[in-house]
């Protein structure tokens, strides 16, 4: 058992690795510029992936000689896969990054006709988009099946273990992909009326800490996650900066004239995440310890619908995140725009895409309780 967890927390420490990565790199190109596709950001990102995609091979490689030997338990604990058994997990997290290493190639190539920074979203960057999120659900997947298969045998700490690393790898994803889908929508589809960083955020955080709440179902765990995904803001509003800067002053390189020099990954994550948990852990407190509530599908929906108003109202930064996520002039006028005219319209949205979000986001956790491979 010790083995399996060690391999699960390898896993998410590359992911950890790649997330460091990307937001130095992201700041390196916003400050300074790639200069070349062999950068050291670039070397943390695909090193990451690497670490990840060894980890998941050397499990499943495990996994399968152990059941061509007959061991007990290995047939109805893992997947097959083109004559391979292996969690799913890892499964799912060796596919991710081997199609990132390729991406990367193809992201090379792609650099090589059009040029560095014509754009965010080019076909390379969403393939390299899409399969490191695959490779960050594989790695909740890990510890989905770790901690339930734990629960099955009765083993309380690795339970345990298993729930905190659930916990960092859904704090690990929403820190890596939050600013990429809030760019995106800032920069291509402008929400109309509605203040886009609001009601992305609302969907995203609603959604993934009631699926926190809905798998574990225990009182802290969902604020934890807020602690790790605050720590890991921490660490890249602090790191990015300091990282570009020693690395420009090595190679002897100076800063754009247009740079930004402020964190940019990190300046647009929420920053009361705590209090929305704090909300839901409050639901999993009166429900399941004290009992006094039935968790029902209206009271979930009343307590997402809160915390999503709650988040609404205590952020500060709207007018700096919009300017900060807006590539051009016009998308800064048409987001300060919705500023002014769309907070009555985005105070309604949230409160019902809270509600219905965090309602999903219960049923899928849900989910997650009945699988073991």
């Amino acid at each position: 058992m010790a083995q399996k967890m060690i391999a699960a927390w390898l896993l998410a420490f590359a992911g950890l690795l790649s997330f460091w990565g990307l937001g130095w790199d992201i700041q390196w190109h916003a400050d300074v510029g790639p200069d070349t596709f062999w950068t050291a950001p670039h070397g943390l990102i695909y090193g990451g992936t690497a670490i990840g995609g060894f980890v998941s091979l050397y499990m499943i490689i495990l996994t399968t000689i152990k059941h061509r030997r007959g061991v007990t338990g290995i047939e109805e604990q893992n997947s097959s896969f083109l004559g391979f058994k292996g969690q799913m997990g890892y499964i799912i997290a060796g596919f991710g990054s081997l199609v990132f290493i390729l991406g990367g190639a193809y992201d090379e190539w792609w650099h090589s006709l059009y040029g560095f920074d014509v754009t965010l979203f080019s076909p390379s960057h969403f393939g390299l988009f899409f399969s490191s999120m695959i490779a960050r659900l594989g790695g909740i997947y890990v510890f989905v099946s770790e901690s339930n298969q734990a629960k099955h045998r009765g083993d309380r700490k690795v339970q345990l273990i298993a729930g905190i690393g659930f916990c960092f790898s859904m704090a690990l994803f929403l820190t890596t992909f939050t600013p990429f889908l809030i760019m995106a929508v800032t920069q291509k589809m402008m929400l109309g009326p509605f203040i886009d960083y609001a009601i992305v955020s609302t969907i995203l955080f609603s959604a993934a800490l009631f699926m926190i709440a809905s798998f574990i179902r225990r009182t802290g765990f969902v604020t934890l996650t807020a602690l790790f995904f605050t720590l890991l803001n921490i660490t890249m509003y602090y790191g990015a900066p300091w990282g570009v800067e020693r690395l420009a002053s090595a190679m002897g390189y100076s800063y754009k004239v247009e740079a930004i020099v402020d964190p940019i990954l990190s300046t647009s994550m929420p920053m009361f995440l705590f209090v929305m948990a704090i909300v839901i852990d409050l639901l999993m407190f009166l429900g399941y310890k004290q009992r006094a509530v039935k968790i029902k599908s209206a009271t979930i929906m009343l307590f997402a619908s809160a915390a999503g108003l709650i988040q609404y109202f205590l952020e500060p930064r709207w007018k700096d995140i919009v300017k900060m996520m807006s590539r051009t002039s016009e998308q800064t006028e048409i987001a300060l725009q919705q500023l002014q005219t769309g907070a009555i319209p985005t105070l309604f949205m949230v409160a019902v895409l809270g509600a219905v979000l965090g309602y999903i986001g219960w049923k899928s956790g849900a989910v997650f309780r009945y699988t073991n491979k």
